[in-house]
C-alpha cells in the first residue's frame, strides 16, 4: 500500500471512493457467487431467519442457509460430516406477517436460484409470528 500511495501523481492508483466501492461490490459477488454454488450443491439445507432494526430504524432480515458437507478421504470414501452456515446478508423487510417474510425468503432464494424444495429445515429466533408457517 505504500508503495501505491508514493507513487507518482500521473500513476493509476485505484484509490477513488468510486473504484474502492466497485472492487468491493465485484468481490462480494465472486464471494456470494461462491456461497451459492455450495449451497446449491448440497442434497439439503435449511433455512434461518432472524430481523434486527439498523441505526437509521429499517428492519432488516438476516438470512443464514445451514447445509451438511461430506468429509472424504484421499481415496475419497466419506469419512465425516461438517456443518456449515452461510449468512446470506440482510435484507430490508416492511412486511412483518408470516406471509410476508414468506414471500420475502421466497424472493431472496428464488434470485440467487436456490431450489426452495431443497429446505428440509426452518429456524427462527423470536419471531414468533412464524410459528406454524
Amino acid at each position: 500500500m505504500k508503495q501505491v500511495l508514493e507513487m507518482s501523481s500521473g500513476s493509476v492508483k485505484y484509490l477513488s471512493p468510486k473504484i474502492q466501492n466497485e472492487l468491493i461490490s465485484g468481490t462480494s459477488d465472486l464471494l456470494l457467487n461462491k456461497l451459492v454454488k455450495e449451497i446449491t450443491l448440497a442434497s439439503y439445507y435449511s433455512s434461518f431467519l432472524d430481523t434486527t432494526q439498523d441505526i437509521s430504524k429499517f428492519d432488516q432480515l438476516s438470512v443464514i442457509i445451514r447445509t451438511v458437507q461430506l468429509v472424504r478421504d484421499k481415496d475419497m470414501y466419506v469419512v465425516g460430516f461438517e456443518i456449515k452456515e452461510t449468512f446470506l446478508g440482510f435484507h430490508e423487510i416492511t412486511d412483518h406477517t408470516a406471509g410476508g417474510m414468506v414471500t420475502k425468503v421466497k424472493a431472496i432464494l428464488e434470485n440467487l436460484n436456490i431450489a426452495i424444495n431443497k429446505c428440509y429445515g426452518q429456524g427462527y429466533d423470536g419471531a414468533s409470528v412464524m410459528s406454524g408457517a
